[in-house]
């Protein structure tokens, strides 16, 4: 049986907060502060600023399909921790991108592409990839590896049965299913190198900012 002896001497730290709490911090027992609200909006700021830029190299000569913006929305789950945060962030970057790419390569910016079936289906794509990297720990490089990956295919498999779906290039039926995913794998590769391009450059970019200036980009996610 433990002896009795003299109790445990505790420490309050008490500290002002948003919520008003109070914070009991035992030794021996690390306590994370949450993040003040305004700590966390300016981090998200400076977040869709990074996006935004990733997302305007768009307009950069690249091979077809070799592209940010999976990266984009991965980066922003994981980087705000938060998919109520992450979601406007991705489709405003997805968006602008759109408009820009639109206006520049093409000359043409038509409501008709925004509504389309294909680009909705694929603006679906970058909402669950930045949901789904909330909770992931993407420093972690194998971590990264699969997300980009799983990421690349998942891309692949929506965007080819939208274009599948809604095109009368293809026969209706398995058949021109398949035929859509087959014509799709010649830049199938550009797309993964992409996705794994750009997202090493936002997580592994951010972190050394982060080190280097930690008032400038605030930790945001229980993962940094």
């Amino acid at each position: 049986m433990e002896s009795r002896g003299k109790p445990r001497l505790f420490f309050f730290i008490f500290a002002r907060h948003h919520s008003s709490e109070t914070l009991l911090i035992k030794p021996h027992h690390s306590v994370k502060i949450p993040m003040r609200t305004n700590d966390y909006t300016s981090s998200a700021i400076r977040v869709l600023l990074i996006c935004l830029a990733a997302s305007a190299t768009r307009i950069l000569p690249h091979p077809v399909n070799f592209g940010p913006l999976t990266a984009v929305a991965l980066f922003a789950g994981y980087r705000l921790g938060s998919w109520k945060a992450a979601i406007p962030v991705v489709l405003l970057s997805a968006f602008l991108s759109d408009l820009l790419v639109n206006a520049l390569l093409y000359q043409v910016v038509e409501a008709q592409y925004f509504l389309s079936p294909v680009t909705l289906s694929i603006y679906g794509f970058y909402i669950a990839a930045s949901v789904a990297s909330a909770r992931i720990n993407l420093m972690k490089p194998r971590t990264l590896v699969a997300s980009g990956l799983a990421s690349s295919v998942m891309f692949f498999l929506i965007s080819n049965g939208a274009v599948w779906a809604t095109s009368t290039s293809y026969p209706s039926g398995l058949g021109g299913l398949m035929a859509s995913y087959i014509a799709g794998i010649p830049f199938f590769p550009y797309t993964l190198m992409g996705d794994l391009f750009y997202l090493s450059i936002l997580v592994l970019g951010t972190s050394w900012v982060e080190q280097k200036m930690p008032s400038f980009l605030p930790k945001t996610n229980r993962f940094q």
